[in-house]
């Protein structure tokens, strides 16, 4: 029963340990559903590519036919039944078939990129999510540490009002503001419990508690490297110029090479002599070539409609770059304007904490009033919280510049 109670112990700490980032991204990419459907719809545009490609191959077809005739010839006969088999290839296409099957690859690859912009971008929530988490915990613990020391506090001035050495109005200044971070902790704690929902619906993990992880700092200047969603417009451009060349390749003629073996029955013979007539099996091979001569210009409007589109991604592709430029811009001069502003509340955090603690000893000395020591208290909690939220904005203008470097952000995790 010990060696039991001590395998479940060890399973449910297991279980309850607090998660990394990069724990959480691997849980992403296993098991979120969007994901799985991104993936599922590049593997369809694979199963094309390998459909595509059979069409190099021979094909065998096999048939029969029944007939019957109301009048018969002279050496026929007024019922037959037939069976056929018919192995054939393509000789020549004018290169339709190697077209087509570079389209297919070309769509193939851009599906696969799409399922990749689409995880980063998953991964990119999720991290933004993470320190948000992580900035809301923090913000709790604040209020925490501000509702246990009003408690004290509190708890000391009901004592003193019982002696008559308070006035009651000082008693109820600080059960209001008692009561209020009171408020505010169910409050952060709702906001958290919503951000874990959050976390789990990209994760597929639920989630306890998570680790804090920073993200490395920026060196020097990060090439850009185009975000995989511009890549596959990329790729959906060189499928659209495929197209357009199988619709070239369509006005030659197309050449195949068929071998058809026949096995056939007769009834009801028109005449003794008809049966010597009536070939009872038949070997054919066949060399035919097929060309459209005129389609009133179908093929020309096909094709300059792919132009067209090919234009149309090519400009969405132009603006995109620009986009990604602008953003991987910004995110650079966020990174910069967080940095200072971390300074600034680390800064005025400590300025903040040495006037409580010097206001905390006047005001238990009696040498100022509870306005000003809550008035102390406050700037002390806010300057904490205000020092949390720039620590956690930074780790996440480093996760947006290392997005639109178009790079993967779990490979900068510390």
């Amino acid at each position: 029963m010990r060696i039991l109670f001590l395998f479940v112990l060890i399973t449910f700490a297991g279980y309850a340990q607090s998660l990394h980032l990069g724990d959480l991204i691997a849980n992403t990419k296993a098991n979120n559903y969007e994901i799985k459907a991104k993936e599922l719809e590049a593997k369809s545009k694979q199963s094309l590519v390998q459909s595509q490609k059979s069409d190099y191959y021979p094909y065998i077809d096999i048939g029969g036919q029944y007939a019957i005739q109301n009048k018969a010839t002279a050496y026929g006969a007024s019922e037959a039944r037939s069976g056929f088999i018919t192995a054939g290839i393509k000789i020549f296409d004018g290169g339709e078939r190697s077209s087509l099957l570079k389209k297919s690859d070309y769509e193939y690859k851009a599906s696969l990129l799409e399922s990749s912009n689409f995880k980063n971008n998953k991964i990119l929530e999720l991290a933004q999510n993470y320190y948000a988490l992580l900035k809301q915990k923090s913000f709790l613990q604040a209020v925490i540490t501000k509702r246990d020391t009003l408690g004290y506090q509190l708890q000391r001035l009901k004592d003193f009002y019982k002696a008559g050495l308070t006035p009651r109005e000082e008693v109820d200044r600080i059960q209001a503001s008692y009561d209020a971070s009171l408020y505010n902790i169910e409050s952060i704690k709702l906001s958290i419990e919503q951000i874990k929902n959050a976390l789990m619906l990209i994760s597929g993990r639920t989630i306890t508690d998570v680790s804090e992880d920073r993200l490395m700092e920026p060196k020097g200047e990060m090439p850009l490297e185009p975000l995989d969603s511009i890549k596959a417009l990329t790729a959906q451009q060189n499928a659209l110029e495929q197209g357009a060349k199988s619709i070239e390749a369509s006005k030659y003629p197309t050449i195949k090479l068929e071998d058809t073996y026949t096995r056939s029955e007769y009834s009801k013979l028109s005449s003794p002599v008809a049966e010597e007539f009536l070939l009872p099996s038949q070997n054919t091979v066949t060399v035919s070539a097929n060309m459209r001569l005129f389609d009133g210009g179908k093929r020309d409007k096909n094709k300059e409609s792919l132009q067209y589109q090919k234009l149309s991604l090519e400009s969405q592709k132009n603006y995109m770059l620009e986009s990604q430029q602008s953003d991987f811009d910004l995110s650079k001069r966020r990174i910069e304007a967080v940095s200072a502003q971390l300074k600034s509340t680390k800064s005025s955090l400590n300025a903040s904490k040495s006037t409580y603690e010097s206001i905390k000893e006047q005001y238990e000395a009696g040498v100022v009033d509870y306005l000003s020591y809550l008035d102390a208290l406050d700037q002390k909690i806010d300057s904490l919280a205000r020092y949390k939220e720039a620590l956690y904005e930074y780790e996440m203008a480093k996760a947006l510049y290392y997005y639109y470097a178009g790079k993967n952000i779990e490979e900068y995790i510390q």
